[in-house]
Protein backbone atom coordinates (compact mmCIF):
# COMPACT_ATOMS: atom_id res chain seq x y z
CA UNK A 1 0.00 0.00 0.00
CA UNK A 2 1.86 3.69 -1.11
CA UNK A 3 1.66 6.47 1.81
CA UNK A 4 -1.53 7.74 -0.34
CA UNK A 5 -3.31 5.30 -0.01
CA UNK A 6 -2.64 4.70 3.45
CA UNK A 7 -3.64 8.20 4.00
CA UNK A 8 -6.94 7.34 2.41
CA UNK A 9 -7.92 4.74 4.06
CA UNK A 10 -7.19 6.40 7.90
CA UNK A 11 -9.13 9.68 6.85
CA UNK A 12 -12.48 7.65 5.82
CA UNK A 13 -12.08 5.49 8.97
CA UNK A 14 -11.32 8.70 10.76
CA UNK A 15 -14.83 10.37 8.79
CA UNK A 16 -16.49 6.54 9.71
CA UNK A 17 -15.99 7.12 13.98
CA UNK A 18 -17.59 10.43 14.12
CA UNK A 19 -13.91 12.11 13.86
CA UNK A 20 -14.81 14.47 11.71
CA UNK A 21 -11.93 17.15 13.17
CA UNK A 22 -9.50 14.75 13.20
CA UNK A 23 -10.25 13.96 9.73
CA UNK A 24 -9.90 17.13 8.75
CA UNK A 25 -6.41 17.61 10.29
CA UNK A 26 -5.23 14.62 8.73
CA UNK A 27 -6.36 15.42 5.18
CA UNK A 28 -4.56 18.87 5.69
CA UNK A 29 -1.48 17.19 6.64
CA UNK A 30 -1.54 14.45 3.24
CA UNK A 31 -1.66 17.94 1.43
CA UNK A 32 1.63 19.57 2.60
CA UNK A 33 0.41 22.52 1.30
CA UNK A 34 0.01 21.08 -2.52
CA UNK A 35 -3.33 21.96 -3.29
CA UNK A 36 -4.39 25.91 -1.95
CA UNK A 37 -7.93 25.97 -2.95
CA UNK A 38 -8.53 22.06 -1.67
CA UNK A 39 -6.40 23.20 1.76
CA UNK A 40 -9.01 26.35 1.77
CA UNK A 41 -12.06 24.25 1.66
CA UNK A 42 -11.35 22.28 4.57
CA UNK A 43 -10.37 25.13 6.47
CA UNK A 44 -14.03 26.51 6.01
CA UNK A 45 -15.48 22.97 7.23
CA UNK A 46 -13.40 23.17 10.67
CA UNK A 47 -14.65 26.24 11.02
CA UNK A 48 -18.11 25.60 10.42
CA UNK A 49 -18.06 22.34 12.97
CA UNK A 50 -16.13 25.03 15.51
CA UNK A 51 -18.70 27.21 15.10
CA UNK A 52 -21.93 24.81 15.42
CA UNK A 53 -19.89 23.18 18.81
CA UNK A 54 -19.36 26.68 20.19
CA UNK A 55 -23.23 27.44 19.94
CA UNK A 56 -24.30 24.32 21.01
CA UNK A 57 -22.38 24.71 23.97
CA UNK A 58 -23.28 28.01 24.63
CA UNK A 59 -27.30 26.54 24.47
CA UNK A 60 -27.80 28.96 21.22
CA UNK A 61 -28.47 25.52 19.13
CA UNK A 62 -29.18 22.27 19.99
CA UNK A 63 -27.20 18.88 19.71
CA UNK A 64 -29.69 18.03 16.54
CA UNK A 65 -28.53 21.59 14.58
CA UNK A 66 -25.13 20.57 15.33
CA UNK A 67 -25.69 16.83 13.50
CA UNK A 68 -26.56 18.22 10.44
CA UNK A 69 -23.88 20.29 10.04
CA UNK A 70 -21.66 17.55 11.07
CA UNK A 71 -23.41 15.30 8.33
CA UNK A 72 -23.25 18.12 5.95
CA UNK A 73 -19.10 18.09 6.26
CA UNK A 74 -18.91 14.51 6.81
CA UNK A 75 -20.40 14.29 3.31
CA UNK A 76 -18.43 16.84 1.30
CA UNK A 77 -15.33 15.37 2.84
CA UNK A 78 -15.55 12.18 1.60
CA UNK A 79 -16.42 13.85 -1.87
CA UNK A 80 -13.73 15.76 -1.76
CA UNK A 81 -11.24 13.09 -0.89
CA UNK A 82 -12.36 11.05 -3.46
CA UNK A 83 -11.77 13.51 -6.14
CA UNK A 84 -8.65 14.93 -4.46
CA UNK A 85 -6.93 11.34 -4.08
CA UNK A 86 -7.71 10.22 -7.91
CA UNK A 87 -6.41 13.34 -9.10
CA UNK A 88 -2.97 13.03 -7.46
CA UNK A 89 -2.76 9.46 -8.53
CA UNK A 90 -0.70 8.23 -10.71
CA UNK A 91 -2.41 5.16 -11.19
CA UNK A 92 -5.94 4.85 -9.77
CA UNK A 93 -6.63 2.84 -6.76
CA UNK A 94 -7.77 -1.06 -7.13
CA UNK A 95 -11.76 -0.67 -7.51
CA UNK A 96 -13.57 -1.81 -4.41
CA UNK A 97 -17.28 -2.10 -3.68
CA UNK A 98 -19.48 -0.27 -6.50
CA UNK A 99 -16.09 1.40 -8.16
CA UNK A 100 -15.45 -2.33 -9.50
CA UNK A 101 -18.64 -2.48 -11.15
CA UNK A 102 -18.18 0.45 -13.58
CA UNK A 103 -18.95 -0.94 -16.94
CA UNK A 104 -19.03 2.25 -18.64
CA UNK A 105 -18.45 5.99 -17.41
CA UNK A 106 -22.07 6.24 -19.08
CA UNK A 107 -23.73 4.04 -16.82
CA UNK A 108 -25.06 4.94 -13.30
CA UNK A 109 -24.12 3.26 -10.75
CA UNK A 110 -26.71 2.34 -8.15
CA UNK A 111 -26.80 1.80 -4.18
CA UNK A 112 -29.72 -0.38 -2.91
CA UNK A 113 -30.73 1.12 0.73
CA UNK A 114 -33.03 -1.24 2.41
CA UNK A 115 -33.99 -2.95 5.47
CA UNK A 116 -32.64 -6.76 6.07
CA UNK A 117 -36.67 -7.36 6.79
CA UNK A 118 -36.78 -6.67 3.31
CA UNK A 119 -34.06 -8.36 1.92
CA UNK A 120 -36.09 -10.80 -0.92
CA UNK A 121 -37.37 -7.99 -2.32
CA UNK A 122 -34.10 -6.26 -1.97
CA UNK A 123 -32.27 -9.36 -3.93
CA UNK A 124 -35.27 -9.29 -6.68
CA UNK A 125 -34.83 -5.34 -7.32
CA UNK A 126 -31.11 -6.21 -7.49
CA UNK A 127 -31.12 -9.28 -10.36
CA UNK A 128 -33.51 -7.18 -12.63
CA UNK A 129 -31.40 -4.00 -12.34
CA UNK A 130 -28.35 -6.20 -12.86
CA UNK A 131 -30.31 -8.28 -15.96
CA UNK A 132 -30.49 -4.61 -17.55
CA UNK A 133 -26.84 -3.75 -17.31
CA UNK A 134 -26.66 -1.26 -14.53
CA UNK A 135 -24.12 -1.83 -11.80
CA UNK A 136 -25.37 -2.37 -8.70
CA UNK A 137 -24.51 -2.71 -4.36
CA UNK A 138 -25.96 -4.21 -2.16
CA UNK A 139 -24.32 -4.34 1.45
CA UNK A 140 -25.26 -8.64 1.10
CA UNK A 141 -22.85 -8.63 -1.36
CA UNK A 142 -20.25 -5.80 -1.47
CA UNK A 143 -19.52 -5.38 1.81
CA UNK A 144 -15.85 -5.93 2.61
CA UNK A 145 -14.68 -8.56 4.84
CA UNK A 146 -14.21 -6.69 8.28
CA UNK A 147 -15.64 -3.62 6.97
CA UNK A 148 -17.19 -1.43 9.49
CA UNK A 149 -21.14 -0.93 8.46
CA UNK A 150 -20.71 2.71 8.70
CA UNK A 151 -17.33 3.31 6.91
CA UNK A 152 -19.16 1.14 4.03
CA UNK A 153 -22.15 2.99 4.34
CA UNK A 154 -20.30 6.47 3.98
CA UNK A 155 -17.84 5.01 1.02
CA UNK A 156 -21.07 3.62 -1.10
CA UNK A 157 -23.03 6.73 -1.22
CA UNK A 158 -20.15 8.92 -2.06
CA UNK A 159 -19.28 6.57 -4.58
CA UNK A 160 -22.85 5.41 -6.45
CA UNK A 161 -25.05 7.92 -8.78
CA UNK A 162 -28.11 6.80 -7.37
CA UNK A 163 -29.46 5.80 -3.75
CA UNK A 164 -32.52 3.55 -4.69
CA UNK A 165 -34.32 3.57 -0.89
CA UNK A 166 -36.63 0.80 -0.47
CA UNK A 167 -39.16 2.18 1.88
CA UNK A 168 -41.15 0.30 4.47
CA UNK A 169 -42.13 0.44 8.06
CA UNK A 170 -39.14 -1.46 9.14
CA UNK A 171 -36.65 0.52 6.72
CA UNK A 172 -37.73 3.90 8.02
CA UNK A 173 -37.23 2.73 11.60
CA UNK A 174 -33.37 1.77 10.57
CA UNK A 175 -30.56 3.87 11.91
CA UNK A 176 -28.59 2.47 9.12
CA UNK A 177 -31.30 2.79 6.12
CA UNK A 178 -31.99 6.45 7.76
CA UNK A 179 -28.19 7.47 7.31
CA UNK A 180 -27.90 6.35 3.78
CA UNK A 181 -31.75 8.71 2.92
CA UNK A 182 -29.98 11.52 4.84
CA UNK A 183 -26.32 11.40 2.87
CA UNK A 184 -28.00 11.32 -0.61
CA UNK A 185 -29.64 14.13 0.34
CA UNK A 186 -26.79 16.44 1.35
CA UNK A 187 -25.52 14.64 -1.69
CA UNK A 188 -27.59 16.17 -4.08
CA UNK A 189 -27.84 19.35 -1.91
CA UNK A 190 -24.04 19.39 -2.69
CA UNK A 191 -24.15 18.06 -6.35
CA UNK A 192 -27.67 19.25 -7.44
CA UNK A 193 -29.89 16.77 -8.90
CA UNK A 194 -31.64 13.78 -7.69
CA UNK A 195 -29.51 11.08 -6.00
CA UNK A 196 -32.07 9.39 -3.96
CA UNK A 197 -34.62 7.73 -5.83
CA UNK A 198 -37.51 5.44 -3.17
CA UNK A 199 -39.65 3.10 -4.14
CA UNK A 200 -42.05 1.77 -1.34
CA UNK A 201 -43.32 -1.84 -0.16
CA UNK A 202 -46.41 -0.52 2.30
CA UNK A 203 -47.47 3.10 2.85
CA UNK A 204 -46.61 3.46 5.90
CA UNK A 205 -44.84 6.79 5.21
CA UNK A 206 -48.17 8.23 3.82
CA UNK A 207 -49.97 8.27 7.58
CA UNK A 208 -49.91 11.40 9.04
CA UNK A 209 -49.61 10.08 12.15
CA UNK A 210 -46.41 7.98 11.56
CA UNK A 211 -43.76 10.18 12.69
CA UNK A 212 -45.25 10.35 16.38
CA UNK A 213 -45.30 6.36 16.55
CA UNK A 214 -42.08 6.03 14.90
CA UNK A 215 -40.64 8.92 17.25
CA UNK A 216 -41.99 6.71 20.46
CA UNK A 217 -40.64 3.80 19.10
CA UNK A 218 -37.34 5.43 18.66
CA UNK A 219 -37.21 6.90 22.38
CA UNK A 220 -38.43 3.95 23.85
CA UNK A 221 -34.73 2.50 22.02
CA UNK A 222 -33.24 5.48 23.39
CA UNK A 223 -34.58 4.47 27.12
CA UNK A 224 -33.33 1.03 27.00
CA UNK A 225 -29.52 2.40 26.27
CA UNK A 226 -29.98 4.46 28.88
CA UNK A 227 -30.81 1.71 31.11
CA UNK A 228 -27.69 0.21 30.40
CA UNK A 229 -25.25 2.91 31.48
CA UNK A 230 -25.16 2.67 35.00
CA UNK A 231 -24.84 -1.08 34.72
CA UNK A 232 -21.68 -0.44 32.28
CA UNK A 233 -20.44 2.23 34.87
CA UNK A 234 -20.65 -0.63 38.16
CA UNK A 235 -19.10 -3.27 35.87
CA UNK A 236 -16.55 -0.75 34.46
CA UNK A 237 -17.13 -1.15 31.01
CA UNK A 238 -16.31 1.53 28.27
CA UNK A 239 -19.50 2.57 27.22
CA UNK A 240 -18.56 3.19 23.53
CA UNK A 241 -21.27 1.29 22.08
CA UNK A 242 -23.63 2.35 23.62
CA UNK A 243 -23.04 6.17 23.06
CA UNK A 244 -22.87 4.86 19.10
CA UNK A 245 -25.72 3.34 19.10
CA UNK A 246 -27.29 5.87 21.16
CA UNK A 247 -26.39 8.38 18.47
CA UNK A 248 -27.80 6.94 15.11
CA UNK A 249 -30.64 6.76 17.50
CA UNK A 250 -31.11 10.51 17.61
CA UNK A 251 -29.72 10.99 13.93
CA UNK A 252 -32.54 9.24 12.83
CA UNK A 253 -34.76 10.83 15.64
CA UNK A 254 -33.94 14.09 14.37
CA UNK A 255 -33.88 13.72 10.45
CA UNK A 256 -36.71 11.01 9.94
CA UNK A 257 -38.98 14.67 9.36
CA UNK A 258 -37.24 15.49 6.38
CA UNK A 259 -37.10 12.23 5.17
CA UNK A 260 -40.88 11.74 5.01
CA UNK A 261 -41.70 14.98 3.58
CA UNK A 262 -39.02 13.82 0.90
CA UNK A 263 -40.84 10.94 0.20
CA UNK A 264 -44.36 12.65 0.46
CA UNK A 265 -43.42 15.76 -1.75
CA UNK A 266 -41.62 13.17 -4.78
CA UNK A 267 -43.10 9.94 -6.94
CA UNK A 268 -42.13 6.78 -4.99
CA UNK A 269 -42.66 3.84 -6.86
CA UNK A 270 -44.67 0.81 -5.62
CA UNK A 271 -42.62 -1.99 -5.68
CA UNK A 272 -44.55 -4.21 -4.36
CA UNK A 273 -45.50 -7.68 -6.85
CA UNK A 274 -48.62 -6.62 -8.30
CA UNK A 275 -46.93 -3.47 -10.07
CA UNK A 276 -43.35 -4.72 -10.30
CA UNK A 277 -43.70 -5.21 -14.05
CA UNK A 278 -45.09 -2.05 -14.68
CA UNK A 279 -42.98 -0.15 -12.47
CA UNK A 280 -39.64 -1.45 -13.26
CA UNK A 281 -39.97 0.59 -16.60
CA UNK A 282 -40.65 3.67 -14.83
CA UNK A 283 -37.51 2.99 -12.13
CA UNK A 284 -35.22 2.16 -15.00
CA UNK A 285 -35.75 5.76 -16.80
CA UNK A 286 -35.29 7.66 -13.37
CA UNK A 287 -31.85 5.91 -13.26
CA UNK A 288 -30.79 6.69 -16.83
CA UNK A 289 -32.58 9.99 -16.60
CA UNK A 290 -29.91 10.75 -13.40
CA UNK A 291 -27.13 9.66 -15.04
CA UNK A 292 -27.81 12.56 -17.82
CA UNK A 293 -28.61 15.32 -15.32
CA UNK A 294 -25.02 14.25 -13.85
CA UNK A 295 -23.43 15.08 -17.89
CA UNK A 296 -25.77 18.39 -17.77
CA UNK A 297 -24.35 19.51 -14.85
Amino acid sequence: MTKLEDAHQQIEKLIAADKVEAALSEFRDALAGSDAEVEQELIQHQAALAKVTKERRRGLIDVSREEQTRNRVRYALLDLLGEWFAGEQSEPLPPAGLAAHRTSASVPTVFISYSHADLGVAGRISAALESEGIPVCIDSKNIRPGEDVEAFILRVVAESDVVLSIVSGDSLLSPWVGMESVLSLYGEALNGGHKLIAGYLDETFLDIGFRVTATEQIDAKIGEIDALFPVYIEKHLDTSDLNRQKTRLFELRNNLGKVLERLRNSLVLDLREPMWAENLPRLLAAIKASEQREESV
